[in-house]
């Protein structure tokens, strides 16, 4: 037994079972023995693989966005440029290459990094050493001026909490023993006067809600800084504007596994309800976008005719691996419907292309 998991254990007998957001955070970011804490989870080493470690045009657009959205907000002279969740630093490393080509946008850019896992932040450190990036800790510590925040697969990695109605009476999922002491899944049901009850419209007989705390405080911070300093978000995760199902997930060496299954070794994580995002934006007085996939995204910033570019000088065996590449990033069996991409801005600002506002 791993010592996490006997901590766990320990932690439930002695207090009883554990919302599955505690779960998720200890699981994730136990100092010593958490997923995240302990050791690099991205690449073909790791547990899954992201869409900027699959091929460098993925920066590159995301890069040209950015510059637009910079000349939409009439390029101001100093601005905040902040990534959440940077991964190994591939995004940023090619959104920084790419966009060399309009040094008044990286002379005007403040780069920033938040980032938990400290073992990811020496991998970034390493990476982007010839960069002026800051790593940051604390969201609400950012500078008063225009901000343009992107993330790729962040949200996701979130710990939520999940509810479900059963004969007209609200429970939540959690974690527990069995009589073996091993871990299970429990529902357990909600006082009254919680929030999920008093609050929440969408909880129907059969139905399942996942909630964050945590990014629904995220967004706040940064839709504030939006609303009282000019910007916007690009937000790019796994997800749908439904959320009424569950989608917690483990993965290990790139496979789906058993979500309680070796606590510490596997990457949990959940599909983003873009809809509750969007919802949130209203409510903090900034305008989401229509929601929009992976696909239209990549194909309206000009991903096959860069990668026509690409592949014009390359060898047959080449050229197949970069059609593979592009695949993966645009099929609709793929990333390319799975994956979705929302933006989010101040109010009345020119909206940003591809998306409608």
């Amino acid at each position: 037994m791993s010592e996490l998991k006997k901590i766990i254990i320990e932690s439930i007998e002695e207090n009883g079972p554990l919302s599955i957001n505690k779960y998720m955070e200890t699981c994730l970011y136990h100092p010593e023995f958490g997923y995240y804490m302990k050791k690099n989870p991205i690449g073909k080493q790791g547990d899954f693989i992201t869409s900027p470690e699959i091929s460098q045009v993925f920066g590159e657009l995301v890069g040209i966005w950015l510059v637009n959205a910079w000349k939409t907000l009439g390029e101001p002279e100093s601005f905040n440029l902040l990534e959440l969740g940077p991964g190994k630093g591939t995004l940023i490393k090619d959104i920084w290459r790419s966009t060399m080509v309009f040094p008044e946008f990286q002379n005007a850019a403040e780069l920033l990094l938040f980032e938990k896992s400290n073992v990811l932040r020496k991998i970034q450190n390493h990476n982007l050493s010839k960069m002026p990036v800051e790593w940051i800790n604390d969201l609400k510590s950012i500078t008063k001026k225009p901000i343009i925040c992107f993330s790729n697969e962040f949200f996701d990695a979130l710990p939520i909490r999940q509810f479900t109605m059963k004969n007209q009476t609200v429970l939540e999922k959690k974690v527990s023993l069995n009589k073996n002491k091993e871990i299970q899944f429990e529902f357990f049901e909600v006082n009254r006067d919680h929030k999920i009850i008093t609050e929440e419209n969408n909880l129907t007989e059969g139905t399942i809600i996942e909630r964050s705390d945590l990014q629904f405080e995220i967004l706040k911070c940064l839709c504030k800084k939006l609303k009282d300093n000019r910007g916007c978000m690009l937000i790019i995760d796994y997800g749908s504007e439904l959320g009424q199902v569950d989608t917690l997930q483990g993965m290990h060496k790139n496979k789906y596994c058993d979500f309680l299954a070796k606590p510490g070794e596997v990457d949990l994580t959940s599909h983003v309800n873009f809809g509750l995002i969007s919802d949130y934006a209203k409510s903090f007085k900034t305008k989401p976008s229509k929601l929009i996939t992976q696909k239209v995204f990549l194909t309206k910033m000009g991903v096959f005719e860069r990668f026509k570019k690409l592949t014009d000088s390359l060898n047959e065996n080449e050229k197949n691996y970069q059609t593979k590449t592009l695949n993966r990033l645009v099929s609709e069996d793929q990333m390319g419907n799975l994956i979705k991409v929302l933006a989010i801005q101040s109010n009345n600002e020119p909206d940003i292309y591809p998306f409608s506002f």
